[in-house]
């Protein structure tokens, strides 16, 4: 937030942000950061030495969408899940998402309306 966004976003707990109706601020609560319990429960899911996967990343469509991608690389890192980022640009991005050949990758949304039924 403060260094890749350079202060200009903010944190949320659901998907419908404040400003959008069907937001609910009772339910936008962050749940905190606890490394530890994040890496109990990928021992419990069965993954306590992690695993790896690939992150397919757009370079050239969203503010700062390859180094979002970046950050999220060295968060996962922390708690042992090694990912290969592939950045990769919009027209090659796409394609892959709607042929399904991804798994793991990074995807905008906005709310022209205004409404969580846009959701």
């Amino acid at each position: 937030q403060r260094v890749v966004m350079e202060g200009l976003s903010f944190p949320t707990a659901m998907i419908t942000s404040p400003g959008v109706l069907g937001n609910t601020p009772e339910l936008d609560a962050s749940y905190g950061h606890d490394l530890e319990k994040a890496k109990g429960l990928m021992a419990e899911a069965g993954y306590p030495d992690g695993f790896t996967i690939q992150l397919d990343c757009p370079n050239n469509r969203y503010n700062n969408d390859e180094k979002i991608c970046q950050a999220s690389v060295a968060m996962l890192a922390r708690i042992g899940v090694t990912v290969k980022l592939d950045a990769i640009p919009k027209a090659q991005h796409f394609p892959k998402i709607q042929k399904r050949t991804s798994d793991f990758y990074m995807l905008g949304w906005g709310v022209p309306t205004l409404d969580s039924h846009y959701v």
